[in-house]
């Protein structure tokens, strides 16, 4: 049995496990829950090398980037990704300030803007 960190609410043998949570799995359920991206093999201090200025922003980026924007309880209620849920990708704590910080790097998707821009044409006059 290996040790998983949660990516997202699971229910599993009766016990619920919420974001951030450890929970141990043999390899065919693990690769369940691994194909639908709910659990990343958890790091273990030996393991856990942690990255340091644009190296460490970039991997909180791509972490914030690969949650699912559906699933509301990666997210505070002002729509932030949770600390906790960016964890159990990187493998190692993110602050709230780590997390704005690489949310201020993420651009807005360029099909949304342009949706945005040619939405209301009186605007653009």
């Amino acid at each position: 049995m290996k040790k998983y960190t949660a990516k997202s609410p699971i229910q599993f043998n009766g016990k619920g496990f919420e974001v951030g949570d450890t929970i141990e799995l043999d390899d065919s359920h693990a690769a369940q829950l691994l194909e639908l991206d709910a659990i990343v093999e958890s790091v273990t201090p030996a393991q856990n090398n942690v990255p340091e200025g644009e190296e460490k922003l970039a991997a909180i980026k791509a972490a914030i980037e690969s949650l699912d924007a559906g699933n509301k309880e990666l997210f505070t209620s002002s729509g932030k990704a949770k600390t906790e849920a960016i964890a159990a990708i990187t493998g190692w704590p993110v602050s709230a300030a780590e997390r704005d910080a690489a949310a201020a790097l993420i651009k807005p998707d360029a099909s949304a803007v342009s949706a945005t821009a040619t939405a209301d044409p009186q605007a653009a006059q």
